[in-house]
């Protein structure tokens, strides 16, 4: 979830010429009161675990969110077909299904994505021709209980 301001501000990619070894997952913050607004995000939430996809010309390496290497066969070959020789890519690995949720991008080519917005970053993952066992996750219709949407 993100608060929309963020898809609004007139935030800049950054150029550099290297992708970086490893990228800090943000964290979803914790919270028991129920929420709703124009200003917030809903995604389905996957049962499975944080995956950082990290693809060097043709070689992938797959992360926990604690920076322990995952070993996914199917997953790794899928990311290293992308049309892009740098990406990071953030998701949920789905352990009983073998599909990777893709949620952000963060990286693509020479640019770091994390300063643009939210919807600018989705319109970037859009255009990645995604496969099984890679899907996009979707925001969930906006409306007066999306927590409801994010169970089916």
């Amino acid at each position: 979830m993100q608060p929309s301001q963020l898809r609004t501000s007139g935030a800049t990619v950054a150029a550099v010429s290297a992708l970086p070894d490893w990228l800090e997952p943000m964290a979803a913050t914790l919270t028991y009161d129920r929420f709703t607004g124009p200003e917030w995000t809903f995604e389905r939430k996957y049962d499975g675990i944080r995956l950082i996809a990290f693809k060097r010309g043709g070689a992938v390496e797959l992360y926990s969110r604690n920076h322990l290497p995952q070993h996914v066969p199917a997953v790794a070959a899928a990311i290293a077909r992308l049309p892009a020789d740098d990406l990071i890519l953030d998701g949920e690995l789905d352990w009983h299904q073998g599909e990777y949720h893709v949620f952000d991008i963060l990286w693509r080519g020479d640019r770091d994505l994390r300063n643009l917005p939210l919807d600018a970053r989705r319109a970037e993952l859009a255009q990645l021709p995604l496969s099984a066992p890679l899907s996009r996750v979707d925001e969930l219709p906006a409306g007066d209980a999306p927590w409801e949407l994010a169970r089916t």
